[in-house]
């Protein structure tokens, strides 16, 4: 008896959830990949496979090092730069044995609440005054 089931989970960005400007091709493809992936909970959701996405934004990489960390603060609500951790964490609560049932169709945004809003002490305080954690 064949055991069925299992676990997609794709990668995208925070940079595909919500508009903006610059990067329009980059911002296009992660968004594909997000609905991409909303596409495929639905269609393989009665073979028992769930598919979700991680959608992060910010992370301390390399590639990140040019962003600040005065800007992100003030932009989210978690006051603080995402690690690499945070974004292996987010997959695997995405992952097989997280619950009898799971979830699927669900994309994952790993941004410390950026996509949720900027704090208002920190859209109406001036720059370099923000109150953060």
């Amino acid at each position: 008896m064949g055991h069925g089931g299992g676990v997609i989970v794709t990668v995208a960005s925070a940079a595909g959830i919500d508009p903006g400007t610059g990067m329009l091709p980059y911002r296009a493809a992660k968004a594909g990949v997000a609905r991409f992936t909303r596409c495929l909970a639905v269609e393989l959701g009665e073979q028992r496979v769930r598919a979700n996405c991680v959608a992060p934004a910010d992370i301390v990489t390399e590639i990140n090092a040019a962003f600040g960390r005065a800007a992100v603060a003030r932009l989210q609500p978690l006051a603080r730069q995402g690690r690499p951790a945070d974004v292996a964490e987010a997959v695997f609560s995405t992952s097989p044995g997280t619950g009898p049932l799971g979830s699927t169709g669900v994309v994952l945004p790993v941004d410390g609440g950026m996509s949720t809003g900027t704090p208002a002490s920190r859209v109406h305080a001036p720059a370099g005054q923000e109150s953060v954690m």
